[in-house]
């Protein structure tokens, strides 16, 4: 299969989580959790250097494995955030990721049984009530 026969393929978020991401890129993981677990990692080489166990090596790959991780996810298609103060205060809030090619999962929403419940017209997804 080339790229043309391929269809694009969208994740679903928050809107808050991607309304200020810089040149509309997504990475998976985000930026904190991700220097979070480099610090993790640091703090692990610094206490096997005061008191070494044998696990350096195994430390210092980990964080090797982590720097070199391609964390790019997708790009921001659309973001909606607003109060709709004409209905009862209704929040928006969602946001629209295109994922990469490279990027593949099955994460669809049929997967989902309350997601079922609802039939969708056009060329969604094709395991919503009435069609099997």
């Amino acid at each position: 299969m080339n790229s043309d026969d391929r269809s694009e393929l969208f994740a679903l978020t928050a809107g808050h989580v991607v309304a200020n991401s810089i040149d509309d890129l997504i990475y998976a993981l985000p930026e904190k959790p991700f220097q979070e677990a480099v610090k993790s990692i640091d703090i692990r080489i610094d206490d096997e250097r005061r008191e070494p166990s044998g696990r350096l090596a195994k430390f210092e790959a980990m964080k090797e494995k982590l720097k070199n991780v391609d964390r790019m996810f997708g790009n921001v298609a659309i973001v909606d955030m607003r109060v709709d103060y004409g209905n009862h205060f209704e929040r928006v809030d969602y946001g629209l990721i295109r994922v990469f090619d490279k990027r593949a999962a099955d994460n669809r929403l049929s997967k989902i049984h309350a997601f079922r419940l609802f039939d969708f017209v056009g060329d969604g997804d094709r395991n919503a009530i009435g069609e099997g």
